[in-house]
């Protein structure tokens, strides 16, 4: 629903846009704003750099949603700073209408808890979960550990478990 919604203003728009491509690359902010022609290899099927937060090999594989997002900016997505970047996540969800409410420390609806690092979290579960990625590979393309991959970032799937566990 994300993908199709349009908020009205461009700007919004615009930050939706960058949200989405960190949904499908995961990357840190820090090192999503380095992502150009520079950081994607010659036949543009993936983003190659180093984590600023880890000096880690970044070797990510450019799915076609995030491909989708770069052609539309020409490989140079609009960006603004965390603040304003974490708040108009915030505007675009309110102003959709993401009101699931989220369980965690503290009960409140989806667009006032999201942040840039939710995005992040979506792109580990989506690997894990959808792509059926191990943690190991989720770390050698996105520069995260695999503890932390399965500390923070993967979902225990209730069904899976128990597929898992009868054979």
């Amino acid at each position: 629903r994300l993908r199709t919604s349009t908020p009205k203003s461009k700007s919004l728009q615009e930050q939706k846009d960058v949200f989405i491509l960190q949904c499908y690359t995961g990357l840190r902010v820090s090192d999503l704003r380095r992502v150009n022609l520079d950081t994607i290899n010659e036949d543009r099927s993936m983003i190659v750099m180093r984590s600023t937060k880890t000096d880690e090999a970044i070797k990510l594989p450019i799915l076609p949603e995030a491909e989708e997002i770069l052609l539309k900016y020409d490989y140079e997505p609009p960006f603004i700073s965390d603040q304003k970047y974490n708040k108009a996540i915030k505007d675009f969800l309110k102003e959709l209408k993401f009101d699931r409410i989220i369980e965690s420390e503290n009960t409140a609806p989806l667009h006032e808890v999201c942040t840039s690092h939710t995005a992040r979290k979506t792109f580990h579960s989506y690997a894990i979960n959808t792509l059926h990625l191990s943690a190991t590979e989720v770390s050698k393309i996105t520069g995260t550990s695999p503890e932390t991959i399965n500390k923070h970032y993967a979902g225990a799937d209730i069904e899976e478990i128990a597929k898992k566990m009868r054979g």
